[in-house]
């Protein structure tokens, strides 16, 4: 079945002295749709981000009075990512079939976004993305130009110049932003000049966050020694590199000073206990935006698409207040 969105049967605009964001009577009625996949065996399943989001959600529903349904992609196949022509148009069915005002869908970074995509071609509801989805829908994103120039700026704020980036080698658009936020702060700052950006591969096929770790460690090890020789501080593609910075200096006995600076991404519950300086987008912030933008497509279907950036915050700790100082120079 299909079933048109709240904003159809209003005349598509809501009256202009009611707030934008407050839940219509069929909103609360009929409620949403939160689709994603999430493999809820997996021991790590609680840190995942769509979980996070999920969680976000049913707040914001329930603090609104919205019913809020969710359906999992994952039961139909275990496979890792993998969505066959069958069981599509399962999903397809499945998804069309619900009585609701709107969906939301958290996407999977291992998912095949062109398929996904299609699952919702079937229904006439408004549908909002939060993660890349090729721009087949309204997006909610990281924005993660911000993110990059915000860690550089806090770097060069607390005195250093010579500021390094130990990024991934991999095609995802958010490491190419994140550079081109890191540049954009060095050319702010008349640094420009001193940018050395090295990559190391991006473990994409690795099955849990440790062996994510063991794949990294021998070649963040390796390039160290000439970090440490080129730089005083550096930005750091995820907190897991932090992490193993902070393994090199315990292994080799690293003096003071000669320990960079850094400052990372992410922000992870399970790195939290290194006082690792961090820029984080919080998954709660993503689908908060998302399901405000939801509402508003509900009472307004010709609202205006496109991607909705979400800033990262800093959390300063210890790894990013490092210094050292030779020949009178902070390096």
């Amino acid at each position: 079945r299909r079933h048109s969105g709240v904003g159809a049967a209003q005349g598509g605009h809501a009256p202009k002295d009611r707030d934008p964001l407050r839940p219509s009577v069929q909103l609360t009625r009929k409620g949403i749709l939160v689709v994603t996949r999430i493999e809820t065996a997996h021991p790590y399943a609680k840190y995942n981000d769509n979980v996070k989001q999920l969680y976000a959600l049913e707040s914001e529903c329930a603090t609104a009075g919205v019913p809020m349904h969710f359906y999992n992609l994952h039961w139909r196949e275990q496979s890792r990512g993998a969505i066959s022509d069958e069981t599509l148009v399962a999903y397809q069915e499945d998804i069309a079939g619900y009585d609701v005002a709107g969906i939301i869908h958290l996407v999977d970074g291992n998912c095949d976004k062109a398929r996904v995509s299609r699952i919702f071609t079937k229904t006439a509801l408004p549908v909002v993305v939060v993660g890349d989805l090729h721009g087949a829908f309204p997006e909610v994103l990281s924005d993660e130009t911000q993110s990059g120039h915000l860690a550089t700026a806090h770097l060069v704020g607390s005195g250093h110049e010579k500021i390094g980036f130990i990024a991934y080698e991999t095609s995802n658009a958010w490491m190419r932003q994140r550079i081109a936020g890191y540049h954009a702060a060095l050319k702010e700052y008349g640094l420009e000049g001193n940018a050395w950006v090295v990559k190391v591969p991006y473990p994409e096929h690795a099955r849990s966050t440790s062996e994510f770790e063991e794949i990294l460690r021998p070649d963040v090890h390796a390039i160290l020694p000439d970090a440490m020789k080129r730089c005083s501080a550096v930005l750091c593609a995820s907190d897991v590199i932090g992490k193993l910075i902070l393994d090199y200096e315990r292994d080799q006995a690293v003096g003071a000073d000669r320990r960079l600076a850094f400052v990372t991404f992410d922000d992870r519950i399970l790195f939290r206990g290194y006082d690792m300086s961090a820029v984080s987008h919080t998954p709660e912030m993503e689908a908060r935006t998302a399901y405000q933008l939801l509402v508003r497509r509900i009472m307004n279907p010709d609202a205006a698409g496109g991607k909705t950036r979400v800033p990262g915050t800093l959390f300063v700790r210890q790894s990013s207040r490092r210094q050292r100082i030779e020949g009178g120079l902070l390096k």
